[in-house]
């Protein structure tokens, strides 16, 4: 017998968390998530006018708060939290940026980059920029004829790597289960991570 993966959920099992969050859970958005939202939807507004491309509306504005109901909902939480929200207006950005002529998207998607560059993001190239540390130090450990399990990369190192890309802070990629379950460690006393290969 085949091993399923546990984190794939069957059709029958899935129909039933569906119908289990929509009947149990109904969530409430705060006033600070709902200022998120507006600031996106006016700077969309402006955006839009300024290109001359789809008109953002404010059934744009309704789409993105139903959207970050429905994400919480399906994380089973009574309330809308910022990464609910944060997922909406990925969405609607992404969306509206698709709408507009090819040769205005790269530039709005560097304006609006701050909309579409979600935290997994930010540790899914954090984790790839470490793995450049990690195999630059094992070329030169191999030039040097060092041969250890761990290797071994200073802490600082990555966070001028995440620096040339403007991410200033770390601290969560260091806690995430991305960084742990990809065999790092960071030893904070000595400042440096390490790599158990």
């Amino acid at each position: 017998q085949q091993q399923q993966d546990p984190d794939i959920l069957d059709q029958d099992m899935l129909r039933k968390y569906i119908t289990y969050a929509k009947q149990q859970y109904r969530p409430v958005m705060s006033q600070s998530e709902f200022g998120s939202l507006q600031q996106v939807y006016a700077r969309l507004r402006k955006e839009s006018y300024r290109s001359g491309g789809l008109p953002i509306a404010v059934r744009h504005l309704e789409s993105m708060i139903r959207m970050s109901e429905a994400h919480a909902r399906m994380h089973l939480r009574d309330r809308v939290i910022q990464q609910d929200v944060n997922a909406a207006i990925k969405v609607m950005v992404e969306s509206f940026i698709s709408t507009q002529k090819y040769s205005q998207q790269r530039e709005l998607q560097r304006q609006l980059r701050q909309f579409i560059v979600t935290g997994a993001d930010f540790h899914a190239l954090l984790l790839h920029l470490l793995r450049e540390l990690v195999r630059e130090e094992r070329n030169n450990m191999r030039l040097l004829g060092i041969v250890d399990d761990d290797i071994v990369v200073p802490s600082r190192c990555l966070e001028d790597k995440a620096r040339e890309v403007n991410i200033t802070d770390v601290a969560d990629f260091y806690n995430s289960s991305m960084f742990m379950g990809s065999g790092f460690t960071i030893d904070r006393t000595q400042g440096v991570i390490v790599y158990h290969s």
